[in-house]
C-alpha cells in the first residue's frame, strides 16, 4: 500500500512538471504580450511628463537662491547707507562681490556669494547697464512713478523695462507690493529686485523681492 501511494504521488508531480513545461513551452499569448506593451508604454509617459517638470523646478530653484543672496546683499547695503542709492554691483566670475552707492567713494567689499543661475563674466554693472550676462539696473533716483518689468519670452531682447527667465532687474527707489509679484510704492531708500520663474507659459511669472 505504500508503494502505490508514493508511486500516486509521483505520478502527480510529474504530470504538474510536464503541465508547467507545456505551458512554457506554449509562451506568452497576444493579450499578455499586449498588456507588458502598455504598462511599458504607460511608465515611459510618466517619465517623459515628470522629467522636465523636475527640471524647471530645478532652475527656479537656482534663481530663487540667487536672487535672494542677492536681496539680502543689497538689504545690508541699504542699512549701512539709508540716504543713498545703489548704482553698482560687482559680479567676478559669477560670485557678487562688492556693491557701490551713488556718490559713495568707498566700494564697501563683502563676502563672496557665489551664484549659480545669474552668473556674469567678470564684468560689473553701472547704471543703467546690464552686468556682461543677465542683470540689470535702473539709472538711480530717475523713478517719477513704480515701474514693474514686464516679462518676455526669452527669444526676446531683455532690457531694465523686460526680463526673461534668464535675466534679472534691479530698481532703487521702489519696494515690492504684498503679493511680490509687481513694485508696490516709491521710496527713497528701497530696493526692488524682479526675477521671473518657469511656470510652463511662454514666458513665466514674475517674482518680486524687497530689499
Amino acid at each position: 500500500m505504500d508503494h502505490t501511494i508514493l508511486g500516486s504521488v509521483n505520478t502527480s508531480e510529474i504530470n504538474s512538471m510536464q503541465s508547467n513545461n507545456l505551458r512554457w513551452a506554449r509562451g506568452f499569448t497576444i493579450i499578455e504580450v499586449l498588456i507588458v506593451l502598455a504598462i511599458a508604454g504607460l511608465i515611459m509617459i510618466i517619465v517623459f511628463l515628470a522629467v522636465p517638470s523636475l527640471q524647471r523646478s530645478s532652475r527656479n530653484t537656482q534663481r530663487k537662491h540667487d536672487a535672494s543672496l542677492i536681496t539680502a546683499t543689497l538689504a545690508d547695503f541699504k542699512t549701512a547707507y539709508p540716504s543713498l542709492w545703489l548704482n553698482r554691483i560687482q559680479n567676478d566670475n559669477g560670485e557678487l562681490t562688492s556693491v557701490d552707492i551713488m556718490n559713495n567713494s568707498d566700494t564697501s567689499k563683502y563676502p563672496q556669494i557665489k551664484l549659480g543661475f545669474y552668473v556674469g563674466t567678470g564684468a560689473s554693472i553701472d547704471a543703467p547697464a546690464n552686468m556682461a550676462n543677465n542683470i540689470y539696473i535702473n539709472t538711480p533716483n530717475t523713478l517719477a512713478t513704480t515701474k514693474t518689468p514686464a516679462v518676455v519670452n526669452t527669444s526676446t531682447t531683455p532690457d531694465i523695462n523686460h526680463i526673461t527667465t534668464n535675466t534679472m532687474a534691479i530698481f532703487s527707489g521702489e519696494n515690492c507690493n504684498s503679493a511680490g509679484n509687481a513694485a508696490g510704492s516709491l521710496q527713497s531708500n528701497a530696493i526692488a529686485l524682479f526675477y521671473a520663474v518657469e511656470d510652463g507659459s511662454p514666458t513665466g511669472s514674475i517674482v518680486c523681492l524687497s530689499a
